[in-house]
């Protein structure tokens, strides 16, 4: 009895340590990595689902301001206003509402000042940002690259945002350029502002859009 007694004491300490090749009761160690693999999987799937429902409205936001771009269209202005919203740390409905203000969602769209294609960039102010982000433009043609005119709108934007840290401040130097208004606030003199102003009553219309989504 005794002998039986003692041998189980001792087989239950060795599946505690391991050493029967099975799995022990309770492995610190191992029960740690499955809490981390699980949270990281838990933080994952939530990102996921962000994204996902990001996206969704997004694209809800286009049926509304855009319904005569096709459906491949929308699909590929989610994606990459998604992910230059992202990359550059920019509420992508406000990239949306810029884009309604300056382009109408038009492609092909040429201002009289020059800017061109859905974000409304001049050639000068391309090329330097451009440079900035690393990489060389082919011309004008290259405005009219939604991936480039996107990605590059998205990046002067929120240096705009650093620059004025206000969103009405930079909407307006994104409009005017950074220079201008930086002399007007020199010089202590009126701001435009029906510029930002149409831009923000974009940017509400499409948030409001947000609430349609099931």
């Amino acid at each position: 009895m005794i002998m039986k007694k003692w041998f189980n004491q001792l087989f239950l300490l060795l599946l505690l340590f391991g050493f029967l090749g099975l799995e022990p009761c309770f492995n610190p160690s191992r029960h740690s990595q499955l809490l981390n693999h699980d949270n990281l999987k838990l933080v994952l799937d939530t990102r996921a689902q962000v994204a996902l429902s990001l996206r969704k409205k997004i694209f809800n936001s286009l049926d509304q301001l855009a319904p005569r771009l096709s459906y491949q269209d929308k699909l590929q202005l989610v994606n990459l206003i998604y992910r230059e919203s992202q990359e550059q740390g920019v509420d992508p409905r406000l990239i949306v509402a810029l884009i309604k203000t300056e382009s109408g969602f038009r492609n092909e769209a040429c201002s009289l000042a020059g800017a061109r294609g859905l974000m409304q960039l001049r050639l000068p102010t391309a090329r330097q940002v451009a440079r900035e982000m690393g990489f060389e433009l082919n011309g004008i043609a290259s405005l009219h690259e939604p991936h480039l005119n996107i990605k590059m709108g998205a990046y002067y934007l929120a240096k705009m945002f650093r620059r004025f840290e206000s969103m009405e401040l930079a909407l307006t130097a994104y409009n005017m350029g950074p220079t201008a208004v930086g002399r007007l606030i020199l010089a202590q003199a009126n701001i435009p502002q029906k510029y930002s102003r149409k831009v923000l009553k974009n940017y509400r219309q499409v948030r409001q859009s947000d609430k349609k989504i099931l």
